[in-house]
């Protein structure tokens, strides 16, 4: 496992992850650019996910977040639990995420959840 300044290499089992700061190939920060998305125009991409609600559609186009300083292994990007706001600190902005970023967050992980829990049910039965 090497790692390079702002970017992370992850490997297990054949694959490879490498997480590097957008930054430095784009014009903008992420949030940036995706607030120029006119979500009128994403016509191919919401035939894609047309059963998506507004809502989702919305949290699908827009930056995400991700707590790039918590996650230090593979073995993270398979934990289920809620993580706290803290977590997702961020060393470029020295803050975390904001708490409006943090609900969305919060109410999108407990949806998978119940959707998960909800499936697996039906699979039992």
């Amino acid at each position: 496992m090497s790692i390079a300044p702002k970017t992370k290499n992850f490997q297990k089992n054949g694959v490879k992850l490498r997480f590097i700061d957008s930054f430095k190939f784009l014009n903008a920060n992420l949030d940036k650019l995706a607030s120029y998305l006119d979500k009128d125009k994403l016509k191919i991409v919401r035939s894609e996910f047309c059963k998506l609600s507004a809502k989702d559609f919305n949290f699908l186009t827009r930056k995400g977040i991700f707590p790039y300083k918590y996650i230090d292994c593979v073995e993270k990007l398979q934990d289920t639990r809620l993580l706290l706001r803290e977590l997702f600190f961020s060393s470029l902005t020295g803050d975390t995420i904001s708490e409006s970023n943090y609900c969305d967050y919060s109410d999108s992980r407990r949806e998978r959840m119940a959707a998960i829990l909800h499936l697996n049910a039906r699979r039992v039965q």
